[in-house]
Parts: C-alpha cells; structure tokens; sequence
C-alpha cells in the first residue's frame, strides 16, 4: 500500500469508535521497517473546540 493510499484512510478509536484524525506522513526504521504513524487531528473536533 502507497502512503498516498493511506493517507486517504481514517484513524479510528477501537474502544470507542471516534475518528481520531488521518495519517499524514509514516516513521521509518534505518533497517526499512515502519515504526509509527503521524496522525493529523480531526479538523472537525478541532474546530468544534475552538468555537
């Protein structure tokens, strides 16, 4: 899978099932293997907050 196809997809709490935002961009281990993603806040709980 692309990162550009990921970045299309949601983040989702597993316990709740609240969108937690969209991942941006991937973290990536000197030996190629991928360590973490860096997930965007939702824009909507983020304009909701700020109101």
């Amino acid at each position: 899978m692309r990162l550009s196809e990921l970045q299309d997809k949601d983040v989702v709490n597993v316990n709740d099932g609240k969108k937690i935002g969209n991942i941006i961009d991937i973290i990536i281990g000197s030996d190629g293997t991928m360590n973490g993603l860096v997930i965007e806040k939702s824009k909507f709980l983020v304009s909701l907050f700020t109101t």
